[in-house]
């Protein structure tokens, strides 16, 4: 699912609940780049990675316009995990992106998960542009599966 409005900066925010994951799945909520073809990579995420909905996974993913692109994970070596304190796969709960142009803060029912500026990302790269908020829930196909596991639903197609 994705918004029709899109922004520079603001407050991304969904109430959900996750569903029970298996490996090679997941469900994410992100603010995104409002247009993939044709804008830079812009992204900040939490998401959850497989069974594990106890902790949501946060990264963002930016390029300057003639950069690779860079990630938070990679800045920090790996993945960026935040303790919920709850299983979010068991209630709602509301959970926000909120972008300036001088950090982003990802929060779980107004709890701080993380709160990242420049200097959290390679090379001090931050970029800005216009995003829209997503919700997605996916599986992987073999070329993620070292990220999020391999998927193994019984009868289910990929």
């Amino acid at each position: 699912m994705q918004s029709c409005a899109v922004a520079a900066e603001g407050l991304w925010e969904w109430e959900a609940q996750a569903p029970a994951l298996v490996p090679g799945a997941v469900f994410g909520l992100f603010a995104y780049r409002a247009d993939h073809a044709a804008q830079p990579w812009l992204e900040f995420d939490i998401e959850f990675v497989g069974p594990d909905t106890r902790r949501a996974r946060l990264n963002i993913h930016m390029q300057a316009s003639s950069a690779a692109p860079v990630t938070l994970e990679a800045a920090r070596g790996g993945p960026v995990l935040a303790e919920l304190g709850f299983d979010a796969a068991r209630g709602l709960h509301r959970y926000g992106i909120a972008v300036t142009g001088r950090e982003v803060v990802f929060t779980a029912d107004g709890r701080v998960l993380g709160r990242f500026s420049p200097s959290d990302m390679p090379g001090r790269l931050w970029a800005g542009g216009l995003l829209r908020g997503f919700a997605n829930l996916w599986c992987v196909d073999t070329t993620l599966e070292s990220w999020a596991g391999s998927w193994r639903a019984s009868g289910q197609p990929r």
